[in-house]
Order: C-alpha cells, then structure tokens, then sequence
C-alpha cells in the first residue's frame, strides 16, 4: 500500500469510517509493533503499548493534519512517547528470550535457529547498553529499515543529527561487542 493509499485511508477514517481506520491499522501495526517489541523486548508490554498507541491515534483523528509527511510518523511519535512515559514509570526492561525468537526468528534449520536466537540475544543485550538515543537510531535503520529521514521525523532531529547518534551508535555497538568478546 503506498503512502497515498494511507493518507487518503486516514482522511476517512477521520470522518467516521472505522473500516479505513481498520486498514490502517492493519498497514502500521508490524513497524509499530517491532518498534515497541524491541525496546521492551516484552511480549505483553508490546502487545499492550501497541494496542495503546493506535487507540491514542484513532482518539486523536480528529487533530491529526494530513501533510506531505508520511502518517507513519505521527505512529512513531506516539510510540516514542508511550514508550518514555512507561519507561520512566516501570523501566519495562525484561528480556524474554522466547518471545524474540517466536517473533524474529525464520523458519530454518535447528543449527541456524540456534545461532540466530545466541546472536539476536547478544545484539539486544548490546543494544541495551549503549546510548538509548543511539540504539533507537540503530533499531530503525537497520531493524525496521527505514531512513535518516523518516528517523528524523519520528525523533524530531535532524537528519545530520541522525548521521551522527547512528556513527556513534555503531562506534559503541562495536566498542561493546569488541569488549565482551560476544561473537
């Protein structure tokens, strides 16, 4: 669905038509999802902060101004702030091993399950030791592949910013890696 689709979707939704809102929330609900899953690496917290940003927006439709940005921002940003409240309230911090396989890991073979599931676990302890900033920057490029740009609108930061908390992220990422002998 390209992001005309979507926008013109969210115009209905936003006079009433709860099926165009259903369909949006069909298009968003793996990013946000991913987005939500892996910083709280929680299978219920996710479920529960995902449920909660899309009732957020549909409350919100109203308010929301359709501009040449894609809506898939404004999710984003939503999650972004749900995931600042709650983390500053609970530190929703737990690591579920399971649920990250179930949820990330492909159909393969045993041998490469296993590999898959000891690597993803080591980057996510990774990541949850460096700069959270940096590690939110790396979680959207190179998990939920999206660019400097839209990562930009999504943190409110300029792309060069963006370039810089990625450079550095990586640097850390590397430093920690390095350090701990993970791989």
């Amino acid at each position: 669905m390209i992001e005309v689709d979507i926008k013109q979707l969210i115009i209905k939704a936003k006079k009433g038509d709860s099926e165009a809102f259903g369909l949006v929330y069909s298009e968003y609900l793996t990013p946000i999802y991913r987005y939500i899953y892996f910083r709280v690496r929680n299978k219920a917290i996710a479920d529960d902060l995902t449920q909660d940003v899309f009732l957020k927006v549909f409350n919100s439709l109203d308010r929301f101004v359709v501009t040449d940005k894609s809506p898939l921002t404004y999710f984003f940003t939503v999650a972004r702030n749900l995931l600042i409240d709650n983390y500053s309230k609970k530190k929703i911090l737990t690591m579920n091993e399971e649920e990250i396989e179930e949820k990330l890991i492909d159909e393969n073979s045993p041998e490469k399950q296993i590999i898959l599931k000891n690597n993803l676990e080591k980057l996510m302890e990774a990541l949850h030791r460096i700069n959270e900033n940096e590690a939110e920057v790396l979680i959207l490029k190179f998990i939920d592949n999206y660019s400097n740009k839209e990562i930009g609108q999504i943190m409110e930061k300029s792309e060069e910013a963006i370039r810089q908390l990625q450079s550095r992220g990586l640097k850390s990422l590397r430093f920690f890696i390095k350090k701990e002998d993970f791989f």
